[in-house]
C-alpha cells in the first residue's frame, strides 16, 4: 500500500554518514536535533543547510544524506531529502546543556574550492559537456551522471585564471545547452534546458490540496531590464545594417506606450545571421527576439508540507490557485526544507507571461 501523503503518518528524520568513495549510506548519526537544508538556484553550488546537535557533534568533515520514514497503517516509505558535505565549526553551552552547530554545503563545493591547471582549454569541435563530465568526475567525490551527446564547440574554450573549477564546468555546460543539477542523492547531473510547456510538472498544488497553506502565498511580478525595443545591428565590409522591432501593443504592460519609456536590448553582429545578411532578415531577427525577451518573470511563495515525489530545484510544478488568479506551470527555484515535525517546505516557484 502507497502513502496517502495528504493525510497523517508518523514520520522520523534520519541522518547518515555517506563513505565518500563508495557513495553509500555508511552509518547513522545520532544526536541531531534539528535541521534545514536550502536550494537556491542563484547560489553558485545550489545548496546550503545547517544542522544542530544535542551535545559533541563529530569533529571534521563529513557527507551526511537526510532521510525522512513515514509510516502509516502498516506502509512504510524512505524519502531522501538530501546529501551535503557537514562541516562543525563550534559548540555552545550554558554549563549544564552543551549542543554543536554545522554548516552544510552542497557537493558542488569540491568543484569551487579548487581550480583547473591555468590555460585550461578544449579545443574547438569537443564536446563540451562530455569534457566537463571528466573535469567533474576527476575533482569531485560526489558521482557525476552521464550527459547528453551531440553537441561541438565552435570555437576553443579557455578558462580564466581566476576561475574555479565550478565555473569552467558551469560555462562548458551552458556551451552544450544545459546546466548543472544535484538529485537529491547527490549526484551531479547535466540537464537541457527545456522550455516549461515541454516538462510534466512532478506535483500539483491548489486550493484544494490540504497540504498547501494558503496564507503563505506571496506573488511578485519583475520587469526590471525587460526589453520593449529590440534593435540589430549587422556590419560587415564597410556596410550596416540596423533593424529595430518596437512593443506598441496598446494592451501589453511592457509596451513604449504603457511604460512611458524605452527599454533597448541591441544585438550586435548575432550568430543568428550570416555574411551577406539583408535588411530583412535582421529585422525577422528582431521581430522573433523581441517576442522571446518581452515577458514579465512571476513568482509566487508558498509553503507545503513534505510530499512524494519532492519537487526538486528546477523542477516543474502546476500551481492552481483560483483565489489568487494563479494557473500556470512554474519552476521551483528555491526551496527551505524544515527538518523537523510536520515536516514543511517553503518553496518559490517561477513563470513568465
Amino acid at each position: 500500500m502507497a502513502i496517502d501523503w495528504t493525510k497523517g503518518a508518523r514520520q522520523t528524520w534520519r541522518y547518515w554518514v555517506v563513505d565518500p568513495v563508495t557513495w553509500r549510506d555508511e552509518r547513522e548519526l545520532d544526536g541531531v536535533v534539528s535541521c534545514a537544508v536550502t536550494r537556491d538556484e542563484t547560489s553558485d553550488t545550489l545548496e546550503s543547510g545547517s544542522l544542530e546537535f544535542d551535545g559533541d557533534a563529530p569533529a571534521g568533515e563529513m557527507v551526511v544524506r537526510v532521510y525522512l520514514d513515514t509510516e502509516q497503517c502498516g506502509a512504510t516509505e524512505r524519502l531522501c531529502v538530501g546529501t551535503m558535505v557537514v562541516q562543525t565549526p563550534g559548540w555552545k553551552g550554558d554549563g549544564r546543556v552543551r549542543s554543536a552547530d554545522a554548516d552544510m554545503y552542497g557537493v558542488l563545493c569540491d568543484l569551487a574550492d579548487d581550480q583547473p591547471p591555468v590555460g585550461y582549454s578544449v579545443v574547438a569541435r569537443s564536446d563540451p559537456l562530455a569534457s566537463a563530465a571528466t573535469a567533474a568526475r576527476a575533482v569531485m567525490r560526489a558521482p557525476v551522471g552521464a550527459p547528453p551527446e551531440g553537441v561541438r564547440l565552435d570555437e576553443h574554450y579557455v578558462a580564466g585564471d581566476n576561475d574555479t573549477w565550478l565555473d569552467a564546468i558551469r560555462d562548458l555546460a551552458e556551451r552544450g545547452g544545459c546546466t548543472l543539477a544535484v538529485d537529491a542523492y547527490g549526484q551531479v547531473r547535466f540537464e537541457p534546458r527545456r522550455r516549461l510547456t515541454a516538462i510534466t510538472p512532478v506535483q500539483t498544488f491548489d486550493d484544494s490540496n490540504s497540504s498547501v497553506l494558503d496564507a503563505g502565498i506571496e506573488v511578485t511580478s519583475d520587469m526590471h531590464k525587460v526589453p520593449n525595443v529590440v534593435q540589430v545591428v549587422w556590419s560587415e565590409q564597410g556596410r550596416t545594417i540596423v533593424a529595430e522591432e518596437s512593443n506598441e501593443d496598446e494592451g501589453s504592460q511592457l509596451s513604449v506606450q504603457a511604460r512611458g519609456r524605452r527599454v533597448l536590448h541591441r544585438l550586435i553582429n548575432p550568430d543568428e545571421l550570416s555574411a551577406g545578411c539583408t535588411e530583412s532578415a535582421a529585422r525577422a531577427l528582431a521581430r522573433v527576439k523581441l517576442a522571446e525577451l518581452s515577458h514579465v518573470r512571476r513568482s509566487v511563495t508558498f509553503s507545503h508540507a513534505v510530499v512524494a515525489p519532492l519537487p526538486a530545484l528546477g523542477d516543474c510544478i502546476r500551481l492552481r490557485y483560483g483565489k489568487y488568479g494563479i494557473d500556470c506551470r512554474a519552476r521551483v527555484s528555491r526551496q527551505v526544507i524544515h527538518c523537523e515535525t510536520g515536516g514543511m517546505v517553503e518553496c518559490t516557484a517561477t513563470w513568465t507571461e
